[in-house]
C-alpha cells in the first residue's frame, strides 16, 4: 500500500517482519533524537521541517489535512479531491488531526537515509511507526522511543519533536510516542 505526500514522495506501508534484527549498541553518542533536545543552545529557533503541516500549541500537536464532507475519509496532508471509489461527492473540508491511536506496525532504520533526506550526525537508529489514529487517519511517522522498545498494539499519541538541525534551527516534525 503507498501513500502520496504532497511533495510527490511515496510511502510504502508493510506490516512487522516476522523476523527481528538484534539492536546493535553503537556507543554512548548514539541517542534517541530526544535526547539531542536537552543539548539545544537556547538561541536555537525550532521551526517546521514544511511549513502549514502542522503545529503545536501548549504542548498538544495538530496536523492540518482534509476530510470528504461526503463520506468523513480523512486525507493527510490536505486533498482537493475525495479519493474514496465509493464516493461520488466533491466536498471537502478542512480537518484538524491529533490526539491518540494505535501502533499498527513499524520498522527500524538502522542505516541513514540517502540525500536529500537530512538528519543529525551521528546517525541514531530509529524506529518509523504507522499508526492508526482515532480520526480514523492511518499514518506514517517516526516515533520518539528507542527501536528496541517500540512494540506492534501499543497506544501513543502525536508529538512535535526535532527532526535535524541546521544553520542554529532545530527542524520540527509530528511524532509518535509510546505512552
Amino acid at each position: 500500500m503507498l501513500a502520496m505526500a504532497s511533495s510527490g514522495t511515496a510511502w510504502r506501508f508493510c506490516r512487522k517482519s516476522s523476523r527481528r534484527r538484534k539492536h546493535r549498541s553503537h556507543g554512548p553518542d548514539h541517542r534517541p533524537a530526544a535526547a539531542y533536545q536537552e543539548r539545544l543552545p537556547m538561541s536555537e529557533q525550532r521551526v517546521p521541517c514544511v511549513e502549514g503541516l502542522f503545529t503545536e500549541s501548549n504542548g498538544a500537536a495538530t496536523l492540518h489535512g482534509s476530510r470528504c464532507a461526503g463520506c468523513d475519509t480523512p486525507y493527510f496532508p490536505k486533498s482537493a479531491a475525495c479519493h474514496n471509489p465509493e464516493c461520488n461527492d466533491s466536498r471537502m473540508e478542512d480537518y484538524d488531526f491529533g490526539g491518540k491511536g494505535v501502533l499498527w506496525s513499524y520498522s527500524v532504520a538502522d542505516f541513514p537515509p540517502p540525500p536529500p533526506h537530512k538528519f543529525d550526525q551521528p546517525f541514531v537508529p530509529y524506529a518509523m511507526g504507522v499508526v492508526d489514529l482515532e480520526c480514523g487517519l492511518r499514518l506514517i511517522g517516526q516515533m520518539v522511543d528507542k527501536p528496541e522498545d517500540v512494540q506492534v498494539g501499543s497506544d501513543v499519541e502525536l508529538v512535535i519533536d526535532t527532526l535535524y538541525h541546521e544553520d542554529d534551527k532545530a527542524f520540527t516534525s509530528w511524532k509518535f510516542k509510546q505512552i
